[in-house]
């Protein structure tokens, strides 16, 4: 919380001197002496040079709350105190005011206020590869069984896309690179030890 002592139409401040940019909530508590019995209204005038603006609360009692907009970036931090009497038929009869304070509050730039989003893990990443290489793997089987069966004995078409388009709308996101060693990965025979007899050599991948 702020203090301040009004006396003699002069605001002089209290301890703590300090705040921290970015707060939000805090209060403000006025010593008034007797000048500023009997008002209407006691308006507080509050300016940062950091904002360059000015934002007026209405002070009830003797503590009123610091608006958060004036606390948004660090600079010197001023207050001004405004009384008020009016008539019966609500003209301004009386007005009186504060010096403008010989040293203000310090607003203090602040640290962070909000974390980086957390970024994908390389595990998550990893695993997600491996799923469509799987997935294309399966797929590569299907096409050998077919062909094996004679079921691309006819005329050559025009050349396809190949089946990358099919694995993005599957809702893989990386690039041919990325899928096409993920796949080489997947598929790549398990090291023999030694004296083992070497598997046959893998078929041809088809164009992704």
């Amino acid at each position: 919380m702020l203090r301040a002592n009004v006396v003699d139409r002069r605001i002089s401040r209290q301890i703590p001197f300090r705040l921290p940019q970015g707060t939000v909530g805090e209060t403000v508590s006025l010593n008034m002496d007797e000048d500023w019995n009997g008002l209407d209204k006691i308006m507080l005038v509050w300016s940062n040079t950091g904002t360059g603006t000015s934002v007026e609360t209405e002070l009830t009692g003797t503590e009123s709350m610091v608006p958060a907009e004036i606390l948004s970036q660090p600079g010197n931090l001023y207050l001004s105190v405004v009384g008020y009497v009016f008539g019966d038929d609500g003209e301004l009869e009386r007005r009186i005011t504060t010096a403008k304070m010989p040293t203000p509050w310090v607003v203090d730039a602040c640290g962070d206020l909000e974390g980086t989003p957390v970024q994908e893990s390389g595990a998550d990443i990893t695993a997600a590869l491996l799923a469509a290489a799987q997935a294309a793997s399966a797929a590569v089987t299907e096409l050998q069984a077919q062909a094996e069966a004679g079921a691309f004995n006819g005329a050559r078409g025009a050349p396809g896309e190949g089946f990358f388009p099919a694995v993005q709308e599957a809702g893989y996101t990386g690039t041919r690179e990325e899928f096409l060693a993920a796949l080489v990965a997947l598929t790549a025979p398990a090291p023999q030890a030694e004296g083992q007899a070497q598997d046959e050599p893998a078929a041809d991948m088809p164009e992704a």
